[in-house]
């Protein structure tokens, strides 16, 4: 499912940034996808249990997620990145479509998700 949201990030910034390297830039864009849900999961979590964390052990914590999910994320799908291409390149024209439109319901699920849980606490 990464695959997917990265190659569709990929193809709607290729038509922005056509004189930059979009492919890093979905790249970062997927990992801030992921970490915009994983800081929705941990707020529900800590609203549920209330539980406290002190303010360096939360540093360590988001230090630890941005070096694992930055290597995980480079050796993936930064690395992969032309046979994840040539992948979806070759992919019928109806699951295409299939996996733009669950692309766009993740990016928005996630940002809902987000201000929703802003709003809230």
């Amino acid at each position: 499912m990464i695959d997917v949201i990265y190659y569709w990030m990929y193809r709607g910034l290729k038509r922005f940034n056509r004189e930059k390297d979009p492919a890093f830039d979905a790249y970062l864009g997927v990992l801030f996808l992921i970490g915009l849900n994983l800081i929705v999961v941990l707020r529900l979590l800590n609203n549920l249990e209330d539980y406290n964390e002190s303010k360096d052990s939360l540093i360590f914590y988001a230090l630890l997620y941005a070096t694992i999910s930055l290597s995980l994320g480079y050796f993936f799908l930064f690395r992969r990145r032309n046979e994840i291409f040539k992948k979806f390149d070759s992919k019928s024209k109806e699951i295409l479509t299939r996996h733009k439109v669950l692309f766009i319901i993740y990016v928005l699920v996630s940002f809902i998700g987000f201000y929703t849980m802003l709003a809230y606490t």
